[in-house]
């Protein structure tokens, strides 16, 4: 089904509101307020049918179910304007509202989230919570973060170096562009270390944090000329994904890139694009790899 994914994030959204829901039926009625926390521009995430396809799959699943914005819940639509350096402010924002829940999706919004409330229930779309640490086990989450999550880890890297160098066995050199570890973590897992061995691929990681690392990201890319670029799924580096593909294409590599019609469209531009894993309906892509 096409909104399977945000039809589940839905239904444990409505689980967690319908408590409160029916107590107040009985008294003044008050609607369930949701907030969204989004990197698209806000002018993308409003109306009834949303620019951003992440906005309306959510408002349409939403819908699907019965619950109307406006009608039966209120949703309060934050942006960050494509600066992942405001999440955590506008975590705030919302949690002083303040709202029933807080819809997320990608790893640091749930990372903003969870640290700007240990109280309201924060339904996450995608993230590896466990990584993460920010549920004990996909089971029994614990404390205030749920949600669904579909990273695979290693396994799923792997593969992707596989196909890669199936569709183009010329391939030596990739660039991975993705976060900076965590200090005392290796560069790329074990896994994916020996993958990339196997195969005889040598993997350099371009690190992309911020918007501001993007330039910087370009012209390591120009300067080294990889064979391939290989790209996490991060709000970053979607963000950054049109500069990304017409970097690609002007120097006709490879972009290893994560599913999505933008990215789809950059092979028709010129630079070749493989992808693997679970695409979701307005997610924009598919899991995240663990480099």
């Amino acid at each position: 089904m096409r909104r399977r994914g945000l039809w589940t994030a839905g239904t444990a959204l409505l689980g967690l509101l319908a408590a409160p829901t029916a107590a107040l039926a009985q008294g003044a009625r008050r609607l369930p307020r949701v907030a969204r926390v989004s990197l698209v521009p806000h002018a993308q995430l409003i109306g009834p049918d949303p620019a951003d396809r992440g906005a309306r799959a959510f408002v349409h699943g939403l819908r699907d179910l019965g619950w109307v914005d406006g009608r039966d819940l209120v949703i309060e639509h934050r942006s960050a304007e494509g600066r992942p350096e405001r999440l955590p402010e506008l975590m705030r924002e919302v949690v002083e509202l303040p709202v029933d829940a807080i819809v997320t999706a990608g790893g640091a919004m749930a990372r903003a989230a969870r640290q700007a409330t240990a109280s309201i229930p924060v339904i996450a779309i995608g993230p590896d919570l466990l990584a993460l640490g920010l549920a004990a086990s996909l089971a029994r989450p614990g404390g205030n973060v749920t949600g669904l999550t579909f990273q695979t880890g290693s396994a799923l890297s792997t593969k992707r170096l596989e196909l890669l160098k199936r569709a183009a066995p010329g391939v030596r050199q990739v660039a991975a562009l993705r976060q900076r570890p965590q200090p005392g973590q290796p560069l790329f897992s074990a896994p994916v270390t020996e993958a990339a061995r196997t195969l005889g691929l040598v993997l350099s990681s371009v690190p992309i944090d911020s918007t501001g690392d993007v330039d910087a990201a370009l012209a390591e890319l120009s300067r080294n000329r990889p064979d391939a670029i290989w790209g996490a799924n991060t709000p970053v580096i979607i963000g950054a994904r049109a500069r990304i593909i017409e970097h690609a294409t002007r120097a006709r590599r490879r972009a290893r890139g994560w599913g999505g019609g933008r990215w789809r469209r950059c092979r028709d531009r010129g630079a070749g694009r493989l992808r693997r894993g679970r695409r979701l309906a307005g997610h924009g892509g598919e899991s995240e790899p663990e480099h």
